[in-house]
């Protein structure tokens, strides 16, 4: 499977690398979304992991309208409350692509929604 992951958080950059890695999968990591954006010029991947971080970076206006055209899995994941992200979209009037789905940071949630994934790829 085929990993972009985007955060501006280099020890969780490191922590999605090393989980997809030893599950054979090809993961590349980005700091900004101007880098993911670069690199899904050349080739778009199986999922597209987001960290939504309020304060490192916010996404482009037209991201996730952009992100939701692909085949790609979405996942968003944040250490903020759903609750809180969809009001702050909500008020940057940004609505969410289908293909996406939401993992809070930190949460025993997060471990096994990200494990399974790497089931998957294996059952499939």
């Amino acid at each position: 499977m085929e990993i972009y992951s985007i955060d501006d958080d280099r020890s969780s950059r490191e922590f999605i690398r090393t989980l997809f890695t030893r599950a054979g999968d090809n993961v590349h990591s980005f700091s900004n979304p101007f880098e993911m954006y670069l690199a899904l010029q050349e080739k778009i991947p199986d999922v597209i992991i987001v960290d939504y971080d309020f304060r490192a970076y916010r996404l482009p206006r037209g991201a996730f309208e952009c992100l939701g055209k692909l085949k790609s899995k979405i996942i968003l994941m944040s250490g903020y409350d759903w609750s809180f992200i969809y009001q702050d979209l909500d008020r940057r009037n940004i609505s969410l692509p289908k293909n996406l789905e939401f993992i809070q940071k930190g949460s025993l949630n997060m471990m096994n929604r990200l494990t399974g994934l790497t089931k998957e790829k294996i059952h499939a």
